[in-house]
């Protein structure tokens, strides 16, 4: 027995060096495959994707023009080196869609929702209209992306089929979108990857801090904001007739406020409604609590100023202002230069803001009634409040009723405010406006048709 305990010991330690056979071996796990590369991740310029959420049937049931509710995200992305400023983003629509809302961001026509946009519309940023690189901020994505939710009806596209746009595009001068392609991964998103079109000219005009010089044209209109307090500001609207031969007889103006503003007092013009319950209603009075809405003149959004008559030249409260009052007659030059403009001035109320000024982009809308021309501009070189988004002329048609204000008529009395009691502007604000924050020149001119 003692000879077997050392082949025993032998046969143990053979057996314990002989590596296991494959068939002992745990089967191998697979590394797990990577991760599909994101298509923000492939663009380095400014990536545009639109994704739809969702969307479902609403009334009425109509088999033959059936609606239905969608939802869904528009994403501008700035992985560029360039700082993306006042971006414009063109989406086509294209199922008739009716947008009824859209989140830090407008219509770039200034048309009021719900508005149809079924042919195509451009959305611009606001109240955030710039976007910062990623070089800028560190990779801070907040800074960087706008992210727009919309939420409107389109008609026919019933689910499980998906009512995408036919386009999305980058309209930002310089900038070169390719056509957008659906994700690999999903059937409800499109995107593109938009880049410096190489072929673009650069303007080389020298920027400087200076106003641009007056265009010429056959009317001219000014919005000069003369004072600014921390919440309200006094305007002067200056409008010119340079036609030799043409007169402009009961002028109406209008425009559109953004951001639920109120006009509080006027002189050498009026609005045509007179009325403040849309404010004591609506938010103005939870940010103005200790304002009295007596003395607010109007609250539309699209109020209509028509002129005062000459009776009111002299009126301490609604007249004193130079060429104003004259029934909204204004006269070539050639015919008497002194009656060639018509001038008022207004005190408007803003909404207070939370983040500043932060919107540097305006749109201006001009529309003369007389020959049937309208024209829209827009515009990414102003400077705003934003106090208007749109700016537009409206002489009366030629089947409207003209009644001119007369002496008899009632006037709503708005007393002066004390200045004592008006706020004093911050360090801040005065920088702002020395930087021309507000407009200071909106000079817009448009030739006239000779038919009036």
């Amino acid at each position: 027995m003692g000879f077997l305990l050392p082949i025993l010991l032998g046969v143990f330690l053979l057996i314990t060096a002989t590596p296991p056979s494959l068939s002992q071996l745990p089967p191998e796990i697979d590394p797990p495959a990577p991760a599909p590369i994101s298509p923000s991740e492939l663009c380095n310029g400014i990536f545009l994707s639109y994704t739809f959420i969702l969307g479902r049937q609403i009334p009425p049931n109509d088999t033959t023009d059936q609606p239905y509710r969608f939802e869904s995200v528009l994403t501008v992305l700035n992985n560029g080196r360039e700082e993306l400023q006042e971006w414009r983003v063109f989406v086509g629509f294209q199922h008739h869609e009716i947008l009824t809302s859209a989140t830090d961001a407008i219509i770039v026509n200034g048309t009021d929702l719900p508005a149809p946009v079924g042919n195509g519309t451009i959305f611009a940023g606001y109240p955030v209209s710039d976007l910062k690189t990623a070089i800028q901020t560190a990779g801070d994505l907040k800074q960087m992306t706008a992210t727009i939710e919309l939420v409107g009806t389109q008609f026919m596209v019933a689910p499980p089929a998906i009512p995408l746009p036919s386009n999305i595009s980058l309209v930002n001068d310089g900038w070169s979108c390719p056509e957008p392609t659906a994700t690999p991964l999903s059937k409800r998103q499109i995107t593109t990857c938009c880049i410096r079109d190489p072929t673009f000219e650069v303007n080389t005009t020298t920027i400087t801090d200076k106003f641009l010089p007056r265009q010429p044209g056959d009317l001219t209109i000014m919005y000069d904001v003369i004072r600014a307090y921390d919440q309200n500001y006094l305007a002067e609207v200056t409008m010119e007739n340079h036609n030799p031969l043409g007169r402009l007889d009961h002028w109406e103006l209008s425009f559109d406020w953004m951001r639920e503003e109120f006009i509080q007092k006027m002189q050498g013009a009026y609005p045509t409604v007179v009325d403040a319950t849309k404010c004591i209603f609506g938010p103005q009075s939870q940010i103005y609590t200790g304002l009295d809405f007596a003395d607010v003149l109007t609250c539309e959004r699209r109020p209509i100023i028509v002129d005062l008559p000459p009776t009111k030249a002299e009126d301490p409260v609604l007249g004193k202002i130079p060429s104003c009052c004259r029934n909204g007659t204004i006269l070539p030059r050639t015919m008497d230069p002194s009656k060639s403009a018509s001038v008022f001035t207004m005190q408007r109320r803003r909404r207070l803001r939370r983040g500043g000024y932060s919107s540097n982009y305006l749109t201006l809308r001009k529309s003369l009634g007389v020959g049937g021309a309208s024209t829209f501009i827009p515009s990414s070189n102003l400077d705003s409040d934003p106090l208007l988004s749109s700016f537009m002329f409206r002489p009366p048609l030629a089947n409207e009723l003209v009644i001119p204000i007369t002496e008899g008529d009632s006037v709503t009395k708005v007393s002066p405010k004390d200045t004592s009691q008006r706020l004093s502007l911050s360090n801040e604000d005065q920088e702002k406006a020395r930087k021309s924050e507000f407009v200071r020149d909106l000079l817009w001119s448009t030739m006239l048709e000779d038919k009036f």
